[in-house]
């Protein structure tokens, strides 16, 4: 980081914009049929999800989707404090933040996603622990994980209020107690967070992984352009190599969206490192296929093989190539093109790999998500934005030039 740059709340930028409202507009859409959803519970029409096909776009998108785009908090962790890139610092802040807010979505999607949501806190009892359940591993993590990125977003936190703590009316006794907590908070946070660090980035690859796993367990069911033994590895090594374009296009979007300075020096150097991570996850994906005697089925002209080819080759190979050239890796509107690009493949193939592999036998029909579930799921995805330019502008998120120096 610049000696005259430190993190700084975004001033002097207009909160609701057009596009601000229109995500406000989707929010309202959302939690209005969120609350029809809860009245009428999640048979049709609400979903179109059944016994034949119980998993929907809320957990492809809002839970394995957005999970795999959060992980631009355990990848810049560990580039910056296990791997000591501190050159990345300005980028970490802002990765952080977003993956904080996946997280938390990720469990707000499972609570309008589970038909009893009531005992969710049943994961939080060890009587109730079912420990040979992938999806007990996938709901551990994700707890520890989110837990982990609050720690990590709470220096944030203290480094706002700290020294600025005014508390209005009656509430003003309060202020030196209040500063006196943030103190000791910040205290003990900053001797421990090294320990949480390092338990965050285990976490993550705990569960990235094991998101792949659940997919493992119906074998015949699935379409073998997506179903491999290898789907853990194969789901970790992209959880990586898209946590870094997440990190690459959120930099981007945030100086964008708020009239900041991009951090080229810093992205174009870990701009690098994407076609490495990328064309890892294609090799062993290729070398997958061809030990299954799979790679003439991406030619079998159906609708999967189709949508197989536009995550394949557009998603993934195309930005893969771009990277390769340094002109794109110093372009910001190239870049964060061919980052954006390899988020939406990785996006759809967590779509394909939970819904379009899915061939159950003895099916009528097949899955579409019912209107009520493409809103819900937006609306999701619109707060997550939304929520993150209210923190960007009241916490010390993005680096800025200092005042004196500017």
């Amino acid at each position: 980081m610049s000696a005259h740059e430190k993190p700084a709340p975004v001033e002097g930028v207009k909160f609701l914009t057009p596009g601000t409202i229109f995500l406000i507009m989707v929010m309202a859409a959302g939690a209005g049929l969120a609350v029809w959803r809860y009245i009428v519970g999640i048979d049709f029409p609400i979903t179109h999800q059944s016994n034949v096909f119980p998993w929907g776009i809320w957990k492809a998108v809002n839970v394995a989707a957005i999970a795999a785009i959060g992980s631009s908090g355990f990848t810049m962790t560990a580039a910056v404090h296990i791997f000591n890139k501190h050159k990345y610092h300005n980028i970490l802040r802002p990765s952080l933040v977003i993956a904080m807010f996946c997280y938390t979505f990720v469990g707000i999607a499972l609570m309008v996603d589970l038909g009893r949501y009531y005992f969710i806190w049943h994961v939080f009892l060890p009587v109730m622990w079912q420990v040979n359940s992938a999806l007990f591993e996938v709901a551990m993590c994700v707890v520890c994980y989110l837990t982990v990125l609050y720690v990590e977003f709470s220096p944030m936190v203290f480094e706002r209020f700290i020294g600025r703590v005014n508390l209005p009316g009656p509430l003003k006794g309060f202020n030196k107690l209040t500063e006196f907590i943030l103190k000791i908070g910040n205290t003990i946070v900053g001797k421990t967070i090294a320990v949480f660090m390092v338990c965050g980035i285990l976490f993550c690859c705990l569960h990235q992984s094991t998101l792949g796993t659940l997919m493992v367990i119906p074998a015949y069911k699935m379409h073998p352009l997506w179903w491999t033994k290898a789907l853990p590895p194969l789901f970790l090594l992209s959880a990586v190599a898209v946590g870094l374009c997440s990190a690459v296009a959120v930099s981007l979007w945030t100086s964008y969206a708020f009239k900041t300075k991009y951090e080229m020096k810093a992205l174009s150097s870990l701009a690098r490192s994407l076609p490495i991570t990328i064309g890892l996850y294609i090799g062993v994906r290729l070398i997958d296929l061809a030990l299954r005697d799979q790679l003439g089925a991406m030619w079998e002209g159906s609708t999967r093989s189709h949508v197989f080819l536009v995550e394949f080759f557009i998603g993934m190979v195309l930005p893969f190539i771009m990277l390769l050239f340094s002109a794109v890796r110093k372009s910001p509107g190239l870049l964060f093109f061919s980052s954006m690009l390899f988020i939406l493949a990785i996006a759809l193939n967590r779509v394909n790999t939970y819904i379009t592999a899915y061939m159950p036998p003895y099916a009528v029909g097949h899955y579409f998500p019912s209107i009520t579930e493409i809103v819900i799921c937006f609306a999701q995805i619109a707060a997550l934005i939304f929520l993150y330019r209210v923190v960007v502008m009241i916490f010390p998120v993005v680096s800025q030039p200092e005042k004196k120096s500017a």
